[in-house]
């Protein structure tokens, strides 16, 4: 069946780190994800979700210095132990909560490196990491990032992530479908999906333009969830939304959208 997971560091942005959890519970959720945990820790943040009741569907490795502009650094020279230590933390954090899905941001293009030598280096790393989590029970999964949000990401399409898996060849490699992303990088949702979905382990959705709640662009959410149903998918959609009248707005609209993906109605 698939679950429903709310991304806590996107739909609670009022809400203190440590009360995310709870806060997502109290809505009705029963998985959440995270960029890389805040404030405390990973540790805290394990025990703040398993006291909240909460599995977890995604952690997202060490991505850098966001703010900086960073992505990941899966092609930079260099920073290969530190990729891996990251890699392992986000494990270690998912699979005590139940989950296995460590998203692995791969980088943007380097100045005057090429995108084949990028793409290589990057392979290279992501091999690595995978060989270091999957002892862990996690597997690693590979986003794409449209480049109107950010500049120069080595995979701006779905079917460049999907490429990308395919040429890593490790079973704990798989493709993170962002719908927010293909839209934005200018192609149809729900084509890029079916043409990638064997490949798929994890989802994330937001409505696009802006980013907000299921309802409020042109991305389909029931649809979305139909192709993952037809497909066989049974893994987890993670609402990585920037919802503009609350989270509660959210799960509102999640309530009765698909049999195959409950949700409960009180919310």
């Amino acid at each position: 069946m698939i679950r429903w997971s709310a991304h806590l560091s996107t739909m609670f942005p009022d809400v203190a780190a440590e009360q995310r959890p709870r806060a997502a519970a109290a809505l009705g959720f029963s998985h959440a994800e995270t960029w890389w945990p805040p404030s405390g820790g990973a540790d805290a943040w394990v025990e703040d979700m398993r006291a909240a009741g909460l599995s977890a569907a995604c952690v997202n490795a060490d991505g850098g210095d966001l703010e900086a502009g960073e992505r990941g650094f899966c092609n930079v020279p260099g920073r290969r132990d530190e990729l891996v230590a990251g890699a392992e933390a986000a494990a270690r954090a998912v699979t005590a909560l139940g989950g296995t899905c460590v998203n692995l941001l791969v980088g943007r293009a380097l100045p005057g490196v090429g995108r084949d030598a990028d793409l290589t280096a990057a392979r290279r790393a992501v091999s690595e990491a995978a060989r270091a989590v999957a002892p862990l029970g996690a597997t690693l999964v590979i986003e794409h990032l449209n480049p109107v949000d950010v500049r120069d990401p080595l995979l701006p399409t779905p079917r460049d992530a999907a490429a990308f898996v395919a040429a890593v060849d490790h079973p704990n490699v798989r493709v993170l479908f962002d719908c927010y992303h293909a839209a934005a990088a200018g192609g149809d949702p729900l084509r890029d999906l079916a043409a990638v979905l064997p490949l798929v382990a994890h989802v994330q959705y937001a409505d696009h333009p802006g980013r907000g709640a299921p309802g409020s662009g042109t991305i389909p959410l029931g649809l979305v969830v139909a192709v993952l149903h037809n497909g066989g998918f049974r893994g987890a959609i993670g609402m990585e939304c920037i919802p503009a009248d609350g989270a509660a707005g959210v799960a509102r609209a999640l309530a009765g959208l698909h049999p195959e993906a409950p949700f409960p109605a009180a919310c």
